[in-house]
């Protein structure tokens, strides 16, 4: 799975990929996010569950995805913005986020500890 290129697969990901509502509830199970809450999704591809659960929640989102054509398309806006980065080396400071979350991505990390040892800090 490392082996593929998302740059060349990106369209007809973007064209297909929708959010799951299990994925979504099970985001959103126990806790309470606010308006000013603010989510990340490591490896967040075109987007499709962070704009999902900014949407369903009203909160504020960050996508970070390391391939450049995956971003191209996925739609930001006031609430959502994405940038170009790895989710075992995340580009934010100390306590921004209230949530961190990935969907199928574990599978494709180099390190999935490095991940983990990332995602702490920023919550």
């Amino acid at each position: 799975m490392r082996n593929l290129n998302y740059n060349e697969l990106a369209s007809a990901y973007a064209r297909h990929r929708v959010a799951s509502s299990l994925v979504l509830d099970e985001l959103q199970r126990g806790r309470v996010l606010y308006p000013e809450s603010k989510v990340l999704e490591a490896g967040c591809g075109t987007g499709s569950h962070l704009r999902a659960l900014v949407k369903s929640a009203g909160c504020l989102g960050w996508g970070v995805d390391p391939w450049r054509e995956m971003l191209r398309h996925a739609l930001g806006g006031d609430s959502v913005h994405f940038l170009q980065g790895s989710a075992e080396e995340l580009p934010f400071g100390d306590g921004l986020f209230d949530l961190v979350f990935s969907v199928n991505v574990a599978h494709l990390l180099k390190n999935t500890m490095s991940y983990f040892r990332e995602a702490l800090p920023v919550l």
